[in-house]
């Protein structure tokens, strides 16, 4: 099988572009030509961006289920400062409990 090099795809795509001229004048063609690229930009825009918010929320429900359960381990803890320990020694645990 032979190698495509770039001067094989330039002349398939220059065979095809004139296809789909057929008889139309080089003026109203480039007109066709310059809407097609701007709608090949735009859909390469959209995706680009749509890839980004993917990651960028992929990377936000990780941080929000981090903080989900760390607020469930501070309710714990707080729960068992309520029911275990007396006012006065609450202090003492919540200290011990912060140094680690």
């Amino acid at each position: 099988m032979n190698k495509t090099t770039q001067d094989t795809i330039n002349n398939i795509v220059w065979k095809a572009c004139d296809t789909f001229r057929g008889a139309l004048d080089g003026s109203q063609y480039k007109d066709y030509v310059l809407t097609m690229l701007f709608v090949k930009y735009l859909s390469d825009f959209y995706r680009e961006k749509l890839e980004q918010l993917q990651k960028n929320t992929t990377v936000m429900r990780l941080e929000l289920q981090k903080l989900l359960s760390l607020r469930s381990l501070f309710l714990m803890v707080n729960v068992l400062l309520n029911i275990c320990s007396p006012k006065k020694s609450q202090a003492s645990l919540v200290k011990k409990l912060t140094k680690y």
